[in-house]
């Protein structure tokens, strides 16, 4: 459980969450075993968000408890706290009172917007699937700052509710990471606990302060422009309440050395947040965090396409500062050498990209390719009424060539296609995901491999006996090679020979 509750329990992340509906008939312990993602890192290693992981915590609780989490949730916390207006009974079943109260989804089109139709998730409502109001959640946060206890109603005694506050991992003091599910960072020298969450086209944020005592909640109703404005907007209210109680937002750096000792953590990172083992792998090719040192002695991080300068805190090699107060932290392996970055936000871990995981691995080869495909079709058309093939094993080879360059143009086509059919899919109609363009991509990868075997063949009689002119075999040579190469990113990337979600 507490694995689960500051998402270090190991597990890829999977789109399965997103694809039942709210009036799937199976329960939440029957969808769970269903869509169990892979293990992806030892429990503990990596801090990794998981709604998958979410949900099993909430199962867990009904397993103990014997009744449903809804049950539990409603009659244990919310009706005792008086928050009428929250419920996890998702958009389409709620009784009337509260249906005709419901927020409106709005997404931007085309320079306007348009109402959207909420997220459906079923049974893993309990991973993210409540509506609330802000003045329900004022009550929340205020039992919170109350350490447990409402207008009367304690649901937690004060040493509860203490743990509850405190991390279980203690591997990153002075840095963002959860406390028994609280998102839980130090901003200017206070300490700040709350959570964010996002279903399309709703993005809401809680924060509390519990000295000074103060609680800050803000939710849009637009998927547009993702968590900037309530990030914003919740960061510079709780710098406002700093301030007004005698703290101050600005960042002092601590002492800085030469860049050439920050190369260790220069390098590019993947989001762990992904799935490893699936097709969908390939949806987070990019890396998601670039670092630099810089001559200052700072450090230029790009984060979300974001790029800011982090500072030496003087506490730790491990932890660096920006102006904002927001801390980044780097993780060790156990030789000492720098293996991921920890964000800021508490929830997500950042892996090292080795060389063969750059895009770059990836595309090159598949460049290559096309370009020798098309070289050797335009070679085959220079030749073919005024050329013949004056040995049987030149005609052996060029035959292998001919069927190599247009299936690696047909799976091109093919990829193509597909890409444009997952473009396609929203969160409003990801249940339809892998389209049919996929499936058929990703059989398509096995054919991709059988000619590149087929063309490797093709080098002896090449080389031996075609008389060819020592350009075209090696042409033929850099394409032999080159599919091989190609078919190993493919692999690497999921995109044959694994399960497509």
């Amino acid at each position: 459980m507490n694995d689960l509750m500051a998402h270090r329990a190991g597990f890829e992340d999977t789109l399965k969450v997103f694809q039942l509906s709210d009036d799937e008939p199976r329960g939440l312990g029957e969808v769970l075993a269903d869509t169990q993602p892979a293990r992806v890192f030892p429990p503990g290693a990596r801090t990794s968000y998981s709604n998958w992981g979410s949900a099993l915590a909430a199962h867990i609780v009904e397993v103990v408890d014997g009744r449903p989490y809804i049950e539990i949730l409603d009659s244990d916390i919310l009706r005792p706290l008086g928050m009428d207006s929250t419920t996890l009974v998702q958009p389409a079943l709620l009784e009337a009172d509260l249906a005709e109260r419901m927020s409106v989804g709005l997404r931007r089109v085309t320079g306007r917007l348009e109402t959207s139709d909420p997220m459906q998730i079923g049974p893993f409502a309990p991973a993210g699937g409540m509506a609330s109001t802000a003045s329900d959640m004022a009550r929340w946060m205020r039992f919170h700052l109350n350490g447990g206890e409402l207008d009367g109603v304690r649901l937690l005694s004060a040493a509860s509710h203490s743990r509850m506050l405190t991390r279980h991992f203690d591997d990153r003091s002075g840095s963002a990471d959860l406390a028994h599910g609280f998102q839980n960072f130090s901003l200017h020298g206070v300490e700040v606990f709350g959570h964010a969450g996002s279903t399309g086209n709703f993005h809401s944020r809680m924060l509390f302060l519990p000295d000074p005592g103060v609680g800050i909640f803000a939710s849009q109703n637009s998927g547009s422009g993702g968590y900037a404005t309530v990030n914003t907007l919740t960061r510079l209210l709780v710098e406002r309440e700093i301030r007004a109680d005698g703290g101050s937002t600005t960042v002092e750096p601590g002492p800085v050395d030469g860049g050439r000792a920050l190369d260790a953590y220069a390098g590019n990172y993947r989001n762990n947040r992904r799935s490893f083992e699936a097709l969908t792998a390939v949806f987070s090719i990019a890396p998601t965090a670039s670092v630099q040192a810089a001559d200052d002695g700072s450090l230029i991080i790009q984060l979300n396409a974001e790029s800011d300068r982090f500072y030496p805190t003087g506490d730790s090699e491990s932890i660096f500062i920006n102006d904002l107060g927001q801390a980044v932290h780097f993780q060790r392996g156990p030789d000492g050498r720098v293996m991921a970055l920890n964000d800021s936000s508490g929830v997500h871990s950042h892996d090292r990209v080795p060389t063969r995981g750059m895009p770059w691995a990836l595309i090159l080869p598949l460049l290559l390719a096309l370009g020798l495909s098309i070289t050797t079709l335009l070679g085959f058309w220079k030749r073919w009424r005024h050329q013949s093939e004056s040995t049987r094993a030149g005609r052996r080879a060029a035959w292998r060539a001919r069927v190599a360059a247009l299936g690696m143009l047909l799976y091109v086509l093919i990829g193509v296609v597909a890409i444009i059919g997952a473009s396609q899919i929203d969160a409003a109609s990801i249940s339809a995901f892998p389209p049919t363009s996929l499936v058929v991509f990703s059989l398509a990868g096995w054919s991709l491999l059988l000619i590149s075997a087929l063309l490797l063949t093709g080098l002896i009689p090449a080389w031996r006996g075609s008389q060819w002119p020592i350009l075209r075999r090696l042409h033929y040579t850099a394409f032999a090679l080159t599919l091989p190469l190609l078919c190993a990113q493919l692999w690497y990337w999921n995109l044959f020979g694994a399960p497509l979600i």
